[in-house]
């Protein structure tokens, strides 16, 4: 049987992409690029990027969030973030979290930039960023965008 976790992982790129579309004059969808992000933005408008930005996307069904994570692990993230910034771009990590119920589908998605990511977001020994952390500084930090479905 085929995994689901390539199309899933497809919604929350393009989800993502739709809604910065309405934001940013050009959003490109990278996808499956082999590279350590998603979605690259060349042209910010000033609004909610001020230079170049390349977003990773991460995609994960809502349950109970307690002690998981998503990647990358620090090591990668401060790679990645150092690699962009030496080009004149930012980094900033996506997390989509959606459920399925029923006929219906809730989406929440949380745009966070990599400078705001301290070494407390990490969990299980630096290997991920804490999905309950970004749940929690979302709400608490007005540079952290949140996009959600309605209900």
């Amino acid at each position: 049987m085929p995994s689901q976790r390539k199309p899933v992982g497809d919604l929350g790129e393009i989800l993502t992409t739709v809604f910065l579309a309405e934001r940013v004059p050009q959003v490109i969808w990278v996808g499956s690029s082999n590279l350590e992000y998603d979605i690259v933005i060349p042209f910010p408008n000033g609004e909610i990027f001020q230079k170049p930005t390349a977003i990773s996307v991460k995609t994960r069904k809502k349950m109970k969030w307690k002690g998981m994570g998503i990647p990358p692990n620090k090591q990668k993230f401060e790679k990645t973030q150092t690699d962009l910034k030496t080009k004149g771009w930012d980094f900033w990590i996506a997390l989509m979290l959606y459920s399925l119920k029923d006929n219906e589908m809730w989406f929440k998605i949380h745009l966070i930039p990599s400078d705001s990511i301290t070494d407390e977001w990490f969990v299980g020994k630096e290997r991920q960023i804490s999905i309950q952390r970004i749940e929690e500084e979302a709400k608490a930090n007005p540079r952290i965008l949140t996009f959600a479905s309605k209900g």
